[in-house]
């Protein structure tokens, strides 16, 4: 299996088309193992396939339609947010990590103290 290293970003995107493509087909066959699935008649199963692909086209067009300039502030807003919850991570990584090493040096005198060092080592602040 090819690592993302040595895979084009093109050959990734066909992959992961590809895995979509695959579950939705897995999905569709599952339905019609189902009771309502087995109870439409042989010729809609491709319909029922049609029907199923429809949405996820009509999402992706969606995604396509747009002027540039609400494309530009979309994507400065995700730049911004994704910047803001590195440095959260990052300034969270850092307290954790004083966090623990208090909760060490306290765990030798008490086993609660080291237990609630560890709950709030554990706790991602950032992440909610």
């Amino acid at each position: 299996m090819a690592t993302y290293k040595t895979t084009s970003p093109i050959e990734r995107w066909e992959r992961i088309q590809e895995y979509r493509n695959a579950k939705r087909q897995y999905e569709l066959l599952k339905y019609l193992e189902t009771e309502e699935g087995a109870a439409q008649p042989a010729a809609q199963p491709a319909q029922a396939l049609s029907e199923y692909v429809q949405p996820a086209k009509a999402e992706q067009s969606d995604k396509n339609e747009g002027n540039l300039i609400t494309k530009i502030l979309q994507t400065n807003a995700d730049l911004r947010l994704n910047l803001l919850t590195g440095v959260g991570k990052g300034l969270e990584g850092i307290v954790d990590f004083g966090i623990g090493v208090v909760g060490a040096v306290g765990g030798l005198f008490s086993s609660d103290f080291k237990e609630g060092a560890k709950a709030a080592v554990a706790h991602d602040f950032v992440g909610e």
